[in-house]
């Protein structure tokens, strides 16, 4: 086996042991080693997309509408996983600055866009029509997904946190609500005995989603 080769094979079995993203930087790296080297041109041409890409996505946003999250996670994999890490070095250390302005403004183009994806899923949240038991603590788990995001990024408006509020209560009462209505059918129907008891396991549906809703604090006596 020529030496050439060997040292192929050593760089295959080396990236087989890393994790995704670090293998995928060194694939490109031997991509580029095995078949070609960029001209500088080449890769001027990948920053002006980039950018492009960036601005689109932002103009997207500011015109209301929704990004593709496939759109999002291919513009992350290039312009933050990929820009600049497979370039010869003297080019990168030449486009040092420009490979840094154009990942910064896809970063804030694509925090900008989940931020926007993030109001969406609450606004709908707010008034999806909840029409099972299972239905509502799927809706909670989405509440706590759109709350993290929000929470790490600063200066959010308070009537997002008061929606947010709104919606995680609505979904936490639905199964207390549906059981009360219950409740007043057998109370209306003269089975107080029937009705005190769907009361009682109304309020325990009450602690146990109101405790999922909001950890910190203690249910309401309804």
């Amino acid at each position: 086996m020529s030496s050439e080769l060997s040292e192929l094979l050593q760089r295959i079995r080396h990236i087989a042991g890393l994790d995704e993203e670090e293998a995928l930087n060194e694939v490109a790296r031997l991509r580029t080693d095995i078949f070609l080297t960029p001209s500088l041109e080449h890769l001027r041409s990948e920053l002006d997309n980039i950018r492009k890409e960036s601005a689109a996505l932002l103009g997207l946003v500011e015109g209301g509408t929704d990004p593709d999250p496939i759109r999002l996670e291919e513009l992350r994999r290039r312009a933050i996983r990929e820009l600049g890490n497979w370039w010869p070095q003297p080019i990168q250390e030449e486009l040092l600055g420009d490979i840094q302005e154009a990942r910064q403004l896809a970063i804030y183009a694509i925090d900008e866009a989940e931020y926007s994806h993030c109001l969406t899923t609450l606004r709908r949240l707010l008034v999806e029509p909840i029409t099972n038991n299972q239905q509502a603590p799927r809706i909670l788990r989405q509440l706590w997904d759109v709350e993290e995001l929000i929470t790490k990024r600063q200066g959010t408006p308070p009537e997002v946190h008061r929606e947010l509020r709104v919606a995680r209560e609505r979904a936490a009462r639905y199964r207390w609500r549906e059981k009360m209505n219950s409740a007043e059918v057998a109370m209306a129907g003269s089975k107080e005995k029937r009705s005190a008891q769907l009361r009682d396991e109304a309020l325990v549906l009450l602690r146990q989603d109101w405790e999922r809703a909001f950890p910190q604090e203690l249910p309401p006596a309804e």
